[in-house]
């Protein structure tokens, strides 16, 4: 189980998303090599989806799901999900 845990949502983010992932894997090692990120794209009608994929190859600890909640309501299921420490 990691002991820690990097969420946040996404919804038609492909400018910005690789950056952020990039970036929270930076962080996080700074902390400990024991550890998560969620994405949870809520229905994204860019590229967002197809660049998340491709980046699980890149970051193994990355963990994507797709769902199509609502922004509002998008935030439970990667908290379902968490691990560590959020």
């Amino acid at each position: 189980m990691p002991s820690l845990s990097v969420f946040f949502p996404c919804y038609n983010d492909a400018g910005t998303i690789g950056s952020l992932v990039a970036q929270a894997d930076v962080v996080a090692q700074e902390f400990t090599d024991d550890y998560e990120i969620i994405v949870v794209d809520d229905g994204s009608r860019d590229s967002s989806r197809e660049l998340l994929v491709s980046l699980q190859g890149r970051y193994p600890m990355l963990m994507y799901f797709y769902v199509n909640l609502m922004i509002s309501r998008q935030k439970m299921p990667g908290f379902n999900q968490l691990n560590g420490v959020p």
